[in-house]
């Protein structure tokens, strides 16, 4: 229902988002709020994938060199994170984002590959050469941000090449396909989110592991069919198959962290005061800025610890999503089509369905947390 209100929205004032419909309906204060709620998610989910991919890079590194990465002083962390940042600042000043998309999917295939080789969960016993092997963890901190994404930038993109595929579409048509274009990418998303966040309280759950690791839980699956017939195959082949899964989840982030790091730019450009409308940054500007942010999303879950951040940015983007979610479709549809005379009784039940519903989730967010403190 907030989607099909977006795109009630976006129909009638002709503008595909979240800036220019802020703009557009509420000036330079709805300009601002989407800027601060977009950039401050995007900053999050950045954040947790900077700090994956450099865990995933020292695993891949103990498997392709034999040598643990230890840097537990402060210039070794400084000077670790620094070139990583850099490394990635080169790669997200790449034009070409569709080599770098393609790349990125190939590495979340991982995810299907480790499944697969999750069967030697029942075989091999990682204490043997821990320090050797480290099974990527996809629990529910990467996948509850990956819903967050959505409405950050994907939506965008796929409206507006859903509108430009469209051949003569009446506003009808139009409102369909794209309330039907974010449903299904919504979904997608939240798929995944619901994956990563479920937590198995039975036996089926290692209990070493909170998070609800689906990965965890489709081992224990596996090794309850299996029952007590056990296979002893070699268990080196297994150590080597859960480095080779280690290596595309560590491509997979530092893939797709480019994807995340550009949208961001992007929203900041665009809160940049402008001489002229169409002025661009320069290019010492553009660079600069890059590095900025990769340094900076590179060295915070090395001193902070990934963990820590984890809880952290977890509420932060619970507190930002609801809002962003629910109530600036619902403040821009307020805007746009209830202050028209030509409102229904069906319109002003779908405003208040979603604008309920942004708010028990923004209370139960507080509630949520004052349990906790």
């Amino acid at each position: 229902m907030s989607l099909y209100l977006f795109s009630r929205v976006m129909l009638r004032i002709k503008k595909y988002d979240y800036f220019s419909i802020g703009q557009e309906l509420y000036g330079s204060a709805g300009k601002w709020i989407c800027f601060a709620g977009l950039s401050l998610n995007l900053a999050c989910v950045c954040i947790i994938f900077c700090g994956s991919m450099t865990k995933y890079f020292k695993s891949s590194f103990v498997f392709l060199t034999g040598e643990r990465i230890d840097v537990d002083n402060i210039t070794g962390k400084v000077i670790f994170a620094t070139v990583i940042g850099l490394i990635t600042t080169g790669l997200s000043c790449v034009k070409n984002v569709q080599i770098i998309a393609k790349l990125a999917i190939i590495g979340f295939g991982g995810i299907f590959y480790v499944l697969a080789v999750l069967m030697g969960n029942n075989f091999y016993k990682p204490e043997i050469s821990a320090e050797n092997t480290v099974t990527p963890n996809i629990g529910k901190a990467l996948f509850s941000f990956a819903s967050a994404i959505v409405f950050a930038f994907a939506n965008h993109f796929t409206y507006i090449e859903s509108i430009r595929d469209m051949e003569n579409p009446t506003p009808k048509r139009q409102l369909h396909v794209l309330t039907a274009a974010g449903a299904v990418e919504t979904l997608v998303y939240g798929l995944f989110a619901y994956a990563g966040s479920a937590v198995f309280k039975n036996s089926f759950l290692d209990p070493e592991n909170k998070e609800g690791d689906v990965l965890v839980v489709a081992a224990n699956f596996y090794n309850i069919a299996l029952g007590d017939e056990k296979i002893q195959p070699g268990q080196n082949v297994f150590k080597i198959l859960y480095n080779i899964g280690t290596i595309m989840f560590f491509f997979a982030c530092f893939f797709t962290f480019p994807l995340l790091i550009g949208p961001l730019r992007e929203t900041i450009v665009l809160a940049i005061p402008k001489k002229h409308p169409k002025e661009e940054p320069s290019k010492l500007f553009f660079y600069s800025m890059t590095a900025a942010l990769c340094v900076s999303f590179t060295i915070l879950p090395e001193f902070i610890g990934l963990e820590n951040l984890k809880v952290v940015i977890g509420y932060a983007s619970s507190l930002i999503g609801a809002p962003l979610f629910f109530l600036l479709p619902a403040a821009f549809f307020w805007k746009s089509e209830l202050s028209l005379k030509a409102k229904t009784p069906l319109d002003m039940a779908l405003f208040l369905v979603v604008l309920i519903t942004g708010i028990a989730v923004l209370l139960g967010f507080f509630l949520d947390l004052f349990k906790i403190i």
